[in-house]
């Protein structure tokens, strides 16, 4: 039972997980094409103030740590992040794998202090064409109208997640808690129902020592009450045996007894008469 829980809850956590990730992930790319059409009016406009409000306003999402925005050349044009994480480093790692993409991505950075942030990036066209959710890595036609820049947002799912692995620990201990629980309920209840099978095994070692006053209480009207009274049952027909078999021991002693007692006047009579008979003058 407690094998087959645990492998339960396992399961299910994964598969809540991997679920999770999945519509974490299809958010991750809704907020990136969201900020794509706002940025492609600003872009086109030049008006970066309102894209950094914009910016501002989306990093106040607990799971977005960072935004990007570029220009067609690469520069960044506004930027806004969270408290503890370090642009520069994120900007240089994302140099090292592609600071231009083409089509809409995710990729994952592992920052220094060792958490892992998930970067969806997405290129802003003039005549942007929202990819489709299902087909999100599919190559999007960027013949369709001139590059303006590039969003980039990065997206964490450590307080989902961290949520969800709490409640599996607490799944775990409560898990723990019922089968300890258990445990003592089966050694309780073992116990109380071995008892009088021990106070039997007592009494039948005392019985085969020859001691046949031996009897066991029975409290209870169950199967070991009903083992208790035969045992009762067969300790009295035990000892009444014996107590017959010793009174016919004795009245078959006291027969021998009497028995050898004549057999002993035989022979002494027997002697006196063969001492007459010797005695008699022959002829």
């Amino acid at each position: 039972f407690l094998f087959s829980s645990l492998a339960l809850t396992t399961f299910h956590f994964y598969q809540v997980r991997s679920t999770l990730l999945t519509e974490l992930e299809k958010r991750g790319f809704s907020l990136t094409q969201n900020l794509v059409y706002q940025a492609a009016r600003s872009l086109e406009r030049g008006d970066i103030k309102s894209l950094e409000e914009e910016t501002a306003a989306l990093c106040a999402d607990n799971d977005v740590r960072y935004i990007i925005i570029q220009d067609r050349d690469g520069q960044v044009v506004t930027e806004s992040s969270r408290d503890q994480v370090n642009l520069s480093a994120i900007r240089a790692a994302l140099a090292a794998e592609a600071w231009m993409p083409g089509t809409p991505e995710v990729m994952t950075i592992r920052t220094g202090n060792g958490r892992v942030l998930h970067n969806f990036s997405a290129p802003v066209w003039l005549e942007h064409k929202v990819p489709d959710l299902g087909s999100t890595f599919a190559d999007q036609d960027r013949t369709a109208g001139r590059r303006l820049g590039t969003v980039r947002i990065g997206f964490t799912t450590e307080a989902t997640l961290g949520r969800i692995e709490r409640a599996f620990g607490l799944s775990l201990a409560f898990l723990g808690l019922i089968c300890a629980a258990g445990l003592l309920g089966i050694i309780l209840v073992t116990r109380w129902a071995l008892t009088p099978l021990s106070k039997m095994a007592d009494a039948a070692r005392s019985i085969a020592g020859g001691d046949l006053t031996q009897r066991v209480q029975v409290s209870s009207g169950d199967e070991i009450g009903a083992l208790g009274l035969a045992f009762n049952e067969m300790t009295r027909s035990l000892a009444l045996s014996t107590e017959t078999l010793a009174a016919r021991n004795g009245e078959l002693e006291t027969v021998i007894s009497l028995r050898e007692k004549s057999l002993a006047e035989l022979r002494e009579t027997q002697a006196r008469l063969r001492g007459r008979h010797e005695a008699l003058p022959i002829g």
